[in-house]
Formats: C-alpha cells, structure tokens, sequence
C-alpha cells in the first residue's frame, strides 16, 4: 500500500516547446502578403495623389485663363466681335501670353463643345505654362523635378445680333454673351484627361 504522503510524479506537457516549422513558415507568408498589400496600397494612393495634383493644377489654370478672358471682355467699353461691330481686341494674361479676344475661326472645339487638342494650336487662343514653383523655367519640356508644362488653349465663340420683342418695343442688333471654352492638359504624358472650363460674358 502507498503511503499517502508520497507524491506521484506525473508526467510532464509539452505546450511551451516552443513554435514547429509549419508555424513558423506560416506566420512568414502572412508576414509577405500583408507587406505586399501594404506597398500595393501605398502605390495606388501615391499614383492617386499624383493624378489629383495634376488635374487641381489644370482646373486651376484653366479657371484663371477663364476669369481673365470674362474680365478682359467687362473691360470694354463697347460690344464687340459680331458684324456690323468692329473686331475685339487683345490683351496680356498672367503669364504675358498675348490673348485675343476675337472669335477664333475656324472653331477648336470638339463635337462635345470642349477644345480639340488634336488640332494645331492657334496664335493668340493658346500658351504653354510650366508650373511647380518660382524655380521652375518656362522652357518645354519641363525638365526640373518638381516642374510641369500644361498647354492650354482656349475658344472664344462671338455671339449674334438678335431681334429681341419685350412687350411692343422692339431691340435691333441685341449682342448676345460670348461663349468661353478653356482647356488645359498636361504635356507629356496622355494618360491624363484634359480640364475644360465653360464661361460667358453677360
């Protein structure tokens, strides 16, 4: 008979043994897919905000060129652009580019009402602009890093003289508004849609 008081020994578990290779190669792979989803991440968000940079750049562009057309046409004393009315006349934007106010013809529009860049450009409807800081040369192509030419372009539709009836009076040789088309796209590279900006003058 066992005495009471002796302890039996009982055999020992081995839960701390540590991790097999099966464990640790698993632990590995999920490791790599996790690194590989997080620089695939990054990679879309970084391609994203290049892609946002650029087409602010161009809606920011094409915007200025449009309010400094709109503006331009407020500066004149008389109507313009529509015979028997004389010819609109021209004037230097922001970036010293000669602009001309005057109906373009033949029209660079496309068939949905935006610019045509697989036209020629027009002398006084369109300018390149290399943007990105005060270091950047205005030279094509923009080779400084950081630097980025846009072409923009723009179309200037004159208006009619039209007939108007208000009540019994009658309006002859009413000028309607000019119609603004603005376009801006990234040089050298296609992969990016061009910005256009639709404006009239009152």
């Amino acid at each position: 008979m066992r005495s009471p008081n002796r302890s039996r020994r009982l055999p020992l578990r081995r839960s701390a043994a540590g991790f097999s290779l099966l464990e640790t190669l698993f632990a590995l792979l999920v490791l790599c897919v996790s690194v590989a989803v997080l620089a695939a991440t990054m990679t879309t968000a970084i391609h994203a905000d290049a892609d946002n940079q650029v087409q602010n750049a161009g809606l920011f562009l094409a915007n200025q060129e449009a309010e400094e057309i709109v503006t331009a046409f407020h500066a004149l004393r008389t109507p313009c652009g529509a015979s028997p009315l004389s010819a609109c006349t021209s004037f230097k934007d922001s970036y010293n580019a000669t602009v001309d106010l005057s109906d373009n013809s033949p029209q660079i529009l496309a068939s949905d009402g935006d610019i045509d860049f697989s036209q020629a450009a027009e002398t006084g409807y369109s300018e390149t602009v290399v943007v990105g800081g005060p270091n950047c040369p205005q030279t094509v192509p923009a080779t400084l890093a950081g630097c980025q030419a846009y072409d923009i372009r723009w179309n200037i539709n004159t208006p009619v003289l039209a007939t108007l009836n208000v009540g019994v009076a009658t309006a002859s040789n009413v000028q309607m508004p000019h119609q603004i088309t603005v376009g801006v796209r990234k040089l050298g590279d296609t992969t990016f849609a061009p910005v256009n900006v639709h404006a009239a003058t009152p």
